[in-house]
Protein backbone atom coordinates (compact mmCIF):
# COMPACT_ATOMS: atom_id res chain seq x y z
CA UNK A 1 0.00 0.00 0.00
CA UNK A 2 1.47 3.43 -0.59
CA UNK A 3 0.01 7.11 -0.68
CA UNK A 4 0.73 10.54 -2.44
CA UNK A 5 1.01 11.49 -5.95
CA UNK A 6 -0.68 10.49 -9.11
CA UNK A 7 2.58 8.12 -9.78
CA UNK A 8 2.63 6.27 -7.00
CA UNK A 9 1.74 2.73 -8.36
CA UNK A 10 1.60 -0.24 -6.55
CA UNK A 11 3.55 -1.95 -8.82
CA UNK A 12 5.23 -0.23 -12.03
CA UNK A 13 6.99 -1.81 -14.92
CA UNK A 14 8.94 0.65 -16.67
CA UNK A 15 11.72 0.95 -19.70
CA UNK A 16 13.38 -2.29 -20.04
CA UNK A 17 11.52 -4.41 -18.07
CA UNK A 18 10.59 -8.00 -19.61
CA UNK A 19 9.73 -11.39 -18.64
CA UNK A 20 8.33 -10.40 -14.93
CA UNK A 21 6.26 -12.70 -13.36
CA UNK A 22 3.95 -11.38 -10.78
CA UNK A 23 2.08 -13.40 -8.86
CA UNK A 24 0.30 -14.24 -5.08
CA UNK A 25 0.59 -10.11 -4.29
CA UNK A 26 -2.27 -8.49 -1.99
CA UNK A 27 -1.68 -4.98 -3.57
CA UNK A 28 -3.91 -1.84 -1.95
CA UNK A 29 -4.65 1.22 -1.12
CA UNK A 30 -2.66 2.60 -3.72
CA UNK A 31 -4.20 6.28 -3.12
CA UNK A 32 -2.48 8.07 -6.46
CA UNK A 33 -1.72 5.82 -9.04
CA UNK A 34 -2.44 2.75 -10.88
CA UNK A 35 -2.43 -0.60 -8.95
CA UNK A 36 0.06 -2.45 -11.46
CA UNK A 37 1.66 0.00 -14.21
CA UNK A 38 3.35 -0.73 -17.53
CA UNK A 39 5.29 2.19 -19.50
CA UNK A 40 8.12 3.06 -21.35
CA UNK A 41 8.75 5.97 -19.41
CA UNK A 42 12.02 7.04 -21.53
CA UNK A 43 10.38 5.68 -24.84
CA UNK A 44 12.86 2.62 -25.03
CA UNK A 45 11.03 0.78 -27.65
CA UNK A 46 12.90 1.00 -30.65
CA UNK A 47 15.99 2.95 -29.41
CA UNK A 48 19.25 2.27 -27.46
CA UNK A 49 19.88 4.83 -24.42
CA UNK A 50 23.12 4.46 -22.22
CA UNK A 51 22.27 2.48 -19.17
CA UNK A 52 18.99 0.73 -20.45
CA UNK A 53 19.38 -2.83 -22.39
CA UNK A 54 19.74 -2.41 -25.86
CA UNK A 55 17.64 -3.81 -28.38
CA UNK A 56 14.47 -3.74 -25.90
CA UNK A 57 11.35 -4.40 -28.16
CA UNK A 58 9.03 -3.40 -25.44
CA UNK A 59 7.12 -5.55 -22.53
CA UNK A 60 7.61 -8.90 -23.45
CA UNK A 61 6.69 -12.01 -21.38
CA UNK A 62 5.01 -9.94 -18.69
CA UNK A 63 3.32 -12.09 -16.47
CA UNK A 64 0.45 -11.37 -14.28
CA UNK A 65 -1.23 -13.69 -12.01
CA UNK A 66 -2.92 -14.72 -9.09
CA UNK A 67 -2.82 -10.97 -7.22
CA UNK A 68 -5.97 -9.20 -5.30
CA UNK A 69 -5.61 -5.52 -6.47
CA UNK A 70 -8.00 -3.27 -4.74
CA UNK A 71 -8.62 0.21 -4.29
CA UNK A 72 -6.93 2.48 -6.65
CA UNK A 73 -7.14 6.62 -6.87
CA UNK A 74 -6.36 6.01 -10.36
CA UNK A 75 -6.68 2.83 -12.83
CA UNK A 76 -6.50 -1.14 -11.98
CA UNK A 77 -3.66 -2.59 -14.66
CA UNK A 78 -2.93 0.03 -16.51
CA UNK A 79 -1.35 -1.36 -19.79
CA UNK A 80 0.36 1.65 -21.51
CA UNK A 81 2.78 2.47 -24.05
CA UNK A 82 5.15 -0.56 -25.54
CA UNK A 83 3.11 -3.60 -23.94
CA UNK A 84 4.19 -6.46 -26.14
CA UNK A 85 3.55 -9.84 -25.15
CA UNK A 86 2.59 -11.60 -22.24
CA UNK A 87 -0.69 -13.11 -20.00
CA UNK A 88 -2.98 -11.91 -17.20
CA UNK A 89 -4.75 -13.78 -15.62
CA UNK A 90 -6.67 -15.28 -12.13
CA UNK A 91 -6.61 -11.70 -10.90
CA UNK A 92 -8.96 -10.06 -8.64
CA UNK A 93 -9.42 -6.14 -9.75
CA UNK A 94 -11.49 -4.09 -7.22
CA UNK A 95 -12.00 -0.48 -6.22
CA UNK A 96 -10.14 1.15 -8.78
CA UNK A 97 -11.26 5.05 -9.16
CA UNK A 98 -11.27 4.35 -12.56
CA UNK A 99 -11.22 1.65 -15.03
CA UNK A 100 -10.12 -1.71 -13.93
CA UNK A 101 -8.69 -2.40 -17.40
CA UNK A 102 -7.38 0.77 -19.44
CA UNK A 103 -5.37 -0.35 -22.28
CA UNK A 104 -2.99 3.25 -23.46
CA UNK A 105 -0.48 1.70 -26.12
CA UNK A 106 0.86 2.37 -29.59
CA UNK A 107 3.00 -0.84 -30.37
CA UNK A 108 3.35 -3.00 -32.99
CA UNK A 109 2.91 -6.63 -33.61
CA UNK A 110 0.85 -7.53 -29.62
CA UNK A 111 0.18 -10.93 -28.19
CA UNK A 112 -1.22 -10.37 -24.84
CA UNK A 113 -4.08 -12.38 -23.33
CA UNK A 114 -6.27 -11.29 -20.39
CA UNK A 115 -8.08 -13.78 -19.10
CA UNK A 116 -10.02 -15.63 -16.26
CA UNK A 117 -10.06 -12.43 -14.09
CA UNK A 118 -12.61 -10.86 -12.09
CA UNK A 119 -13.25 -7.33 -12.36
CA UNK A 120 -15.73 -5.92 -9.94
CA UNK A 121 -17.03 -2.35 -8.42
CA UNK A 122 -14.77 -0.17 -10.36
CA UNK A 123 -14.88 2.54 -12.72
CA UNK A 124 -16.25 4.87 -9.25
CA UNK A 125 -16.01 8.96 -10.22
CA UNK A 126 -16.86 10.11 -14.22
CA UNK A 127 -13.12 10.93 -15.00
CA UNK A 128 -14.57 13.64 -17.69
CA UNK A 129 -12.14 11.58 -20.37
CA UNK A 130 -13.93 8.51 -20.29
CA UNK A 131 -15.57 6.05 -18.14
CA UNK A 132 -16.07 2.35 -18.70
CA UNK A 133 -15.01 -0.64 -16.89
CA UNK A 134 -12.28 -1.13 -19.83
CA UNK A 135 -11.21 1.71 -21.06
CA UNK A 136 -9.04 2.34 -24.62
CA UNK A 137 -7.61 5.75 -24.84
CA UNK A 138 -4.99 5.43 -27.62
CA UNK A 139 -4.35 4.01 -31.03
CA UNK A 140 -3.38 7.09 -32.88
CA UNK A 141 -0.69 5.20 -34.28
CA UNK A 142 -2.07 2.43 -35.62
CA UNK A 143 -1.45 -0.35 -33.14
CA UNK A 144 -1.67 -3.74 -34.12
CA UNK A 145 -1.12 -7.52 -32.65
CA UNK A 146 -3.76 -9.04 -30.72
CA UNK A 147 -4.88 -7.99 -27.27
CA UNK A 148 -7.32 -10.71 -26.21
CA UNK A 149 -9.26 -10.46 -23.40
CA UNK A 150 -11.62 -13.26 -22.43
CA UNK A 151 -13.56 -15.44 -19.99
CA UNK A 152 -13.29 -12.07 -17.50
CA UNK A 153 -15.91 -11.36 -15.23
CA UNK A 154 -16.80 -7.44 -15.31
CA UNK A 155 -18.84 -6.19 -12.76
CA UNK A 156 -20.17 -3.19 -11.61
CA UNK A 157 -20.64 -2.90 -7.88
CA UNK A 158 -22.50 -0.03 -5.89
CA UNK A 159 -19.62 2.51 -5.48
CA UNK A 160 -19.18 2.20 -9.37
CA UNK A 161 -20.63 5.37 -11.40
CA UNK A 162 -24.20 4.65 -13.37
CA UNK A 163 -22.52 6.72 -16.24
CA UNK A 164 -19.73 3.90 -16.89
CA UNK A 165 -20.37 1.25 -19.57
CA UNK A 166 -18.63 -2.36 -19.92
CA UNK A 167 -16.34 -0.69 -22.93
CA UNK A 168 -15.16 2.72 -23.91
CA UNK A 169 -12.82 3.45 -26.91
CA UNK A 170 -11.82 7.12 -26.47
CA UNK A 171 -8.56 7.15 -28.54
CA UNK A 172 -8.55 6.20 -32.34
CA UNK A 173 -8.11 2.32 -33.98
CA UNK A 174 -9.13 -0.55 -31.10
CA UNK A 175 -8.62 -2.95 -33.75
CA UNK A 176 -5.93 -5.15 -31.85
CA UNK A 177 -8.94 -5.98 -29.15
CA UNK A 178 -10.27 -8.93 -29.47
CA UNK A 179 -13.56 -9.53 -26.62
CA UNK A 180 -14.81 -13.12 -26.00
CA UNK A 181 -17.00 -15.07 -23.33
CA UNK A 182 -16.70 -12.48 -20.36
CA UNK A 183 -19.88 -12.41 -18.23
CA UNK A 184 -21.27 -8.43 -17.95
CA UNK A 185 -23.04 -6.95 -15.22
CA UNK A 186 -24.57 -3.47 -15.20
CA UNK A 187 -25.80 -3.71 -11.51
CA UNK A 188 -29.34 -2.68 -13.05
CA UNK A 189 -27.90 0.78 -14.61
CA UNK A 190 -28.59 0.11 -18.18
CA UNK A 191 -25.73 -0.11 -19.68
CA UNK A 192 -25.47 -1.71 -23.62
CA UNK A 193 -24.58 -4.92 -24.71
CA UNK A 194 -21.25 -5.33 -25.65
CA UNK A 195 -21.80 -6.36 -29.28
CA UNK A 196 -18.78 -6.72 -30.46
CA UNK A 197 -18.18 -9.95 -27.71
CA UNK A 198 -20.81 -11.90 -29.56
CA UNK A 199 -20.06 -14.86 -27.18
CA UNK A 200 -20.49 -12.47 -24.27
CA UNK A 201 -23.01 -13.61 -21.35
CA UNK A 202 -24.76 -10.76 -19.51
CA UNK A 203 -26.21 -11.50 -15.83
CA UNK A 204 -25.85 -10.63 -11.80
CA UNK A 205 -22.33 -13.11 -11.35
CA UNK A 206 -24.00 -14.21 -8.07
CA UNK A 207 -20.60 -13.85 -6.26
CA UNK A 208 -20.91 -15.68 -2.52
CA UNK A 209 -20.79 -12.39 -0.53
CA UNK A 210 -19.36 -9.25 -2.34
CA UNK A 211 -20.36 -7.14 0.32
CA UNK A 212 -17.57 -8.72 2.30
CA UNK A 213 -15.25 -9.25 -0.25
CA UNK A 214 -16.31 -12.68 -1.21
CA UNK A 215 -15.95 -12.84 -4.80
CA UNK A 216 -16.50 -16.65 -5.03
CA UNK A 217 -19.28 -17.62 -7.28
CA UNK A 218 -22.49 -19.31 -6.01
CA UNK A 219 -23.88 -22.57 -8.02
CA UNK A 220 -26.85 -20.86 -10.21
CA UNK A 221 -23.95 -18.28 -11.06
CA UNK A 222 -24.06 -17.92 -14.84
CA UNK A 223 -20.21 -17.77 -14.43
CA UNK A 224 -20.15 -21.10 -14.10
CA UNK A 225 -19.06 -24.14 -16.45
CA UNK A 226 -19.54 -20.80 -19.17
CA UNK A 227 -15.72 -20.09 -19.35
CA UNK A 228 -15.39 -22.27 -22.67
CA UNK A 229 -13.32 -19.52 -24.88
CA UNK A 230 -10.26 -21.43 -25.83
CA UNK A 231 -7.01 -18.72 -24.47
CA UNK A 232 -4.02 -20.32 -25.48
CA UNK A 233 -3.11 -20.51 -21.92
CA UNK A 234 -2.18 -23.48 -19.27
CA UNK A 235 -4.25 -22.38 -16.29
CA UNK A 236 -4.75 -25.68 -13.71
CA UNK A 237 -5.75 -23.82 -10.94
CA UNK A 238 -7.50 -20.59 -9.53
CA UNK A 239 -7.19 -17.65 -7.86
CA UNK A 240 -6.47 -19.84 -4.62
CA UNK A 241 -4.12 -21.83 -6.89
CA UNK A 242 -5.95 -24.98 -4.65
CA UNK A 243 -8.64 -25.27 -6.77
CA UNK A 244 -7.93 -27.43 -9.46
CA UNK A 245 -9.48 -26.15 -13.23
CA UNK A 246 -11.66 -27.47 -15.19
CA UNK A 247 -14.35 -28.51 -12.12
CA UNK A 248 -17.11 -30.05 -14.24
CA UNK A 249 -15.94 -30.35 -17.41
CA UNK A 250 -15.44 -26.33 -18.43
CA UNK A 251 -13.99 -23.93 -16.35
CA UNK A 252 -15.84 -20.88 -14.73
CA UNK A 253 -15.61 -17.93 -16.07
CA UNK A 254 -13.67 -15.19 -13.80
CA UNK A 255 -10.51 -15.69 -11.04
CA UNK A 256 -12.78 -18.33 -9.28
CA UNK A 257 -13.71 -22.21 -10.19
CA UNK A 258 -16.52 -23.46 -8.38
CA UNK A 259 -15.59 -26.94 -7.16
CA UNK A 260 -19.01 -28.02 -4.97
Amino acid sequence: ACTGASENHGIYADSGASNWDIGYNWIHDITGGNLIQFFDNVGLAGSNYVGFPSGWTGFTGMKIHNNWMENSGKYGLNLADSIQSGAIWNNVVIGAKFSGLRINTISQNMDLTIAFNTFYDNDRVASGSGNGQVLNTWGNYGPTGNIRIYDNIFAAGPNTTSGSAFYVNTGSSDAYLSFARNLYWDNGYGWAALTRDALGLRGNPLFTSASTGDLTVTAPSPAVNTGSQATGLTIVDDFTARDARPYGGVNDIGAFERTN
